[in-house]
């Protein structure tokens, strides 16, 4: 295999590949805990993962749910992996739509916010019904966020009407470095 850095081209062989992997994990693993602000999320421990993601649409065995994409860090240094988990099954006010996403088992599942929606309605469009609205994590006053994935349209609506959810949750991307 032929790698190329800095222009220059370096033959290396997939013992190399694991010895450079090895190494910089090794290297890491004292610097990857660490607690982020997600926009949408309050404080949340972020466990550094060091296996690669499944392709977009695929289960993410161990992490609950289908892989969707990267979602990226807004008041953190690094980005997110995107996974989708289950859905509730039946129409919910906002208030227990949250309630269910935030106590399923893995503990740190949530709802949406709407650009991670986007993302999802982007990737993975098929884990949701086209013919139903889809409640966000963003409230305003007494409206919260929802989604059509049969149109792609966003917007507010009353929290105590009645849409699906979905539950999804957030693994960082690779290593957090400092912000200057």
């Amino acid at each position: 295999m032929n790698l190329t850095l800095n222009g220059i081209v370096v033959q290396i062989d997939e013992a190399d590949v694991e010895r450079i992997v090895a190494a910089r994990l090794s290297e890491t693993k004292s610097i990857i805990d660490t607690t982020c602000l997600d926009e949408t999320v309050a404080t949340r421990e972020c466990n550094f993962r060091s296996s690669l993601p499944p392709r977009i649409g695929d289960e993410w065995i161990g992490e609950g749910g289908t892989y969707a994409g990267v979602v990226r860090g807004r008041h953190c240094s690094h980005d997110f992996h995107l996974i989708v988990g289950p859905e509730n099954g039946r129409g919910l006010a906002w208030t227990d739509a949250w309630n269910w996403a935030v106590k399923l088992p893995g503990g740190d599942f949530r709802l949406p916010s709407l650009a991670e929606m986007a993302i999802a309605f982007a990737n993975v469009p098929e884990l949701f019904n086209r013919d139903l609205l889809y409640w966000s994590s963003h409230q305003l006053d007494k409206t919260c966020g929802y989604m059509n994935f049969g149109t792609g349209g966003q917007g507010f609506d009353f929290e105590n009407n009645r849409f699906f959810a979905r539950a999804v949750r957030l693994i960082p991307v690779g290593v957090p470095t400092e912000q200057a």
